[in-house]
């Protein structure tokens, strides 16, 4: 019984061994209230480029250290982060003019997943969301949306569909369960947003440098569970290491 119980062990065990998802680039894009791009306001975690950087951090604003953090090292200028079960939340940033606010209403963000972070080109999202810009500062936030817009922001930059709020690789179920992003200025010109200042304005090939300028900041939270044939593996894992257990 006990080596049956550790071959179930071992294959069932091997059957779990699944590679979880990494989030390996975002783009952050002004739209309109459909979720289609407006080219005139785009940036994206590839550095050096054309369109202005994204910084993003883990943790919930102001966040930790950035995670494509710009120090010069081509492995330290692209995102590749594990994402763990549940939810994980991460602060993100972009530079924009000294005075003045984000030039539009809607904002969509486009989250890459599994794909290859020195290479990518002209690659679709696998998540994305639209919402209006929060003019109000901290606290009733609008709600976020799907984005399945024709054109949105690709990566590093072509207009490529949305594809809205849930991935899934048939093991784990990615969802963006939350998303917002702060007005620099109300319409009176004063600053509404939480302090924050990472950037240097015009920011597209780093080092991320403060500048003395307010920074765009807003948040996401991609929450990662497993699809349910994988649950069910994980859950007869679980018991026979318990019975095993229970046989010693």
């Amino acid at each position: 019984m006990r080596l049956l119980l550790c071959s179930v062990l071992v294959a069932v065990v091997a059957s779990t061994a699944m590679a979880a998802p990494n989030m390996t680039a975002v783009s952050f894009y002004a739209a309109d209230s459909e979720g289609t791009v407006i080219p005139a306001e785009r940036w994206n975690t590839l550095a050096p480029h054309p369109a202005w950087d994204v910084y993003v951090a883990e943790g919930a604003i102001p966040g930790g250290s950035a995670i494509n953090n710009q120090t010069g090292a081509d492995s330290d200028r692209f995102i590749n982060q594990p994402l763990s079960m549940g939810d994980n939340t991460f602060t993100f940033a972009v530079s924009h003019q000294p005075t003045g606010d984000l030039g539009f209403d809607h904002y969509g963000l486009n989250v890459f997943v599994n794909g290859n972070p020195t290479a990518m080109l002209d690659e679709a999202p696998q998540i994305s969301g639209v919402v209006m810009k929060d003019a109000d500062g901290p606290g009733n936030e609008p709600d976020h949306a799907s984005n399945t817009a024709d054109l949105t922001m690709g990566f590093p930059l072509a207009d490529l569909p949305g594809a809205g709020l849930v991935w899934t690789d048939g093991d784990y179920t990615v969802e963006m369960t939350d998303y917002f992003v702060y007005s620099k200025y109300d319409g009176d010109g004063n600053d509404n947003g939480p302090d924050f200042d990472e950037l240097s304005i015009g920011s597209n090939a780093g080092p991320f440098a403060a500048d003395g300028n307010q920074d765009v900041v807003g948040q996401f939270t991609l929450t990662v569970v497993p699809e349910p044939t994988s649950a069910v593996l994980l859950g007869i894992s679980s018991l026979a290491l318990f019975a095993l257990r229970r046989r010693r």
